[in-house]
């Protein structure tokens, strides 16, 4: 019979397989290695553990859970052994999509080792997508300890928006604007929080302020003027100057290349076709490849009755499609 010592080294040769296996992607050989140790020696801990990671990684997600929940009923197991399996079910769970019993399995990590970052982070998340703001804002906070600065409070401002977002459409739009304030004093620069300031004061029908709101929200970051200028025109024209639409798309025009867009697509709804296209060819001279510029121009022409120029508009879009691979090149893409 082989003496202990002598077992321990070939079962570490063994494990020392499973482990190269693993990291050379070789998933089978691992897992023949990693089921002959735990056969031969069901006190491998070690080695349940990589098997478990083993299932995860291959998707076999029932057969990962009941590995870490067996070695959970052990007696024996030492602290960090036990701290690392309940954080192998946590990930489990949250691979196969159970996210309420992941956030309690990420939380049990937490009980165990307070700063845990991952679980800090996996709960971050899982709380989130739970609509579970609070718990969302209590885990961010402690991983902000780990890591104060900026870029902390600028993960909480966002996470007090998805719950100003959540209180909005609850129809509590007084907890929603007091949930924004909150947001904008950890991060005064965030632009969809000013955005949707402006859009409750628009339900309030608080028209001067909702517009405020927008202009400094565009001024932040212009990727979400796009969405904006619709409830900007509403606004200006509730409050009875519909002029003041045109201005301000012509204020934002050097910096905002989608202001043109939308101030064309204004003067076409209007009438003004030769405004309009006037617009769109100064566009395309600074960006000749646009799509969403090209393909305003033959609408426009569309709608003012000139097919001949809106069809040679679209065959010039579909060779900039198809240039760009987004377009049908041959036969065969419509097989």
């Amino acid at each position: 019979m082989a003496s202990f010592r002598e077992r321990r080294r070939s079962d570490g040769a063994v494990f020392g397989v499973a482990l190269r296996a693993v990291l050379e992607d070789d998933l089978d050989a691992a897992e023949q290695a990693l089921v002959t140790l735990v056969r031969e020696d069901s006190g491998q801990v070690e080695a349940y553990l990589l098997l478990a990671q083993l299932y995860r990684r291959r998707g076999e997600i029932g057969r990962a859970i009941r590995i870490h929940q067996n070695l959970l009923l052990r007696q024996n197991l030492e602290p960090a052994q036990k701290r690392r399996a309940f954080e192998g079910l946590a990930r489990d769970f949250q691979r196969g999509g159970f996210f309420g019993r992941a956030r309690d399995a990420w939380r049990e990590v937490l009980r165990r080792e307070p700063q845990h970052e991952a679980a800090l982070r996996a709960l971050v998340r899982l709380a989130t997508d739970l609509r579970d703001f609070d718990g969302a804002l209590q885990a961010q906070r402690q991983l902000s300890k780990r890591k104060p600065g900026d870029d902390a409070a600028q993960a909480e401002a966002r996470l007090l928006l998805e719950k100003a977002r959540a209180a909005r459409d609850a129809g509590q739009s007084d907890e929603a604007r007091k949930t924004l304030k909150r947001a904008l004093r950890r991060d005064p620069k965030n632009a969809r929080a000013v955005a949707l300031l402006g859009v409750l004061e628009a339900e309030r029908a608080r028209h001067g302020p909702a517009l405020e709101a927008w202009q400094r929200a565009i001024t932040l970051d212009g990727r979400v003027a796009r969405a904006l200028y619709p409830k900007i025109e509403a606004s200006v024209n509730a409050l009875g100057a519909p002029g003041r639409f045109e201005e301000l798309l012509r204020g934002w025009l050097p910096d905002n290349p989608s202001a043109r867009l939308a101030l064309a697509e204004h003067l076409a709804a209007r009438g003004d076709t030769e405004a309009a296209l006037a617009e769109l060819e100064c566009a395309l001279e600074d960006d000749p490849e646009s799509f969403p510029f090209h393909g305003l121009r033959a609408r426009v022409l569309l709608l003012a009755g000139r097919d001949v120029e809106a069809v040679k508009c679209l065959k010039e879009l579909l060779r900039l499609l198809e240039r760009s691979g987004q377009g049908l090149k041959s036969k065969e893409r419509l097989e």
